[in-house]
């Protein structure tokens, strides 16, 4: 399956993010002085317009607002997922033992003076929480109602099975919408024993399984995001937080210039 194979290359990139390991460089030392950054994804970089520059001053003078990890490992990309011109700053932490994540998306606001909170989606008093690091790339926009929408990903572990929790996510009216698609569980002792399932909780077949994709996104563009991590390790974050402001603004701008939708 050709998702499910990006997926696990997913995993790999996820692995080496959370492990401070740097992709091109090996230095340590990507953008900035600030020894631990790691930005993931080599593109051509676009230009830094008023608008744009405008935004990541607002971001690099609220950096103590929106930097509040909940786990050790963190991970921030400066995107604008749907591509309103207003900058979106992904933070997800990350416990290594427990495979547990966390996320918390800012927007700016409208008039540029603010910060925007994302709510998350709850469902039955459960909170969605998908591993947004774990993010493929793959976008899609339903031009009928002017909206993008992307795959993401939710992994749990159990002493022998890997479970891993399918959502469509759209960035939109104040909220990180997460639609649950599907799920497949394997089992880590056989590779053979893997269940499929709907969003209904349904048991379904393979083939089944990868229709889902087909079926939530039909008639929708494809396109692809880049997305460019800074990570860090908790123990760096503070050197990171109490730099001066043009070495924040720089982490920042770079990820902004990595950032971009295609076809």
């Amino acid at each position: 399956m050709k998702k499910y194979l990006a997926f696990f290359l997913s995993i790999a990139l996820f692995v080496c993010i959370f492990s401070s390991c740097s992709v091109e460089n090996d230095d340590e030392n990507t953008t900035t002085n600030t020894e631990s950054t790691t930005v993931v994804e080599e593109e051509t970089e676009k230009a830094i317009d008023s608008n744009l520059k405008r935004q990541l001053i607002l971001l690099s003078n609220s950096v103590t607002d929106w930097l509040n990890p909940r786990y050790d490992e963190v991970a921030f990309a400066v995107t604008d997922m749907n591509q309103n011109g207003l900058l979106e700053i992904i933070v997800s932490s990350y416990d290594s033992e427990t495979m547990t994540s966390s996320t918390q998306i800012y927007e700016i606001s409208s008039s540029y003076d603010g910060l925007n909170i994302f709510s998350k989606t709850n469902i039955n008093g459960k909170v969605l929480e998908p591993d947004y690091v774990l993010f493929d790339g793959t976008c899609y926009y339903d031009a009928s109602i002017d909206d993008y929408r992307f795959l993401n990903y939710d992994v749990t572990l159990s002493e022998d099975k890997r479970n891993i929790d399918l959502y469509s996510i759209n960035f939109g009216e104040g909220k990180a919408d997460a639609t649950f698609i599907g799920s497949m569980t394997e089992s880590l002792s056989d590779e053979t024993d893997v269940i499929y399932k709907n969003s209904d909780g349904e048991t379904i077949t393979e083939d089944d399984y990868s229709q889902l994709y087909t079926d939530t996104f039909e008639d929708c563009l494809e396109y692809y995001a880049n997305i460019a991590w800074a990570a860090y390790s908790i123990e760096d974050l503070d050197q990171f937080v109490n730099s001066d402001q043009a070495t924040i603004y720089s982490v920042l701008e770079e990820s902004c210039k990595l950032f971009s939708m295609e076809k």
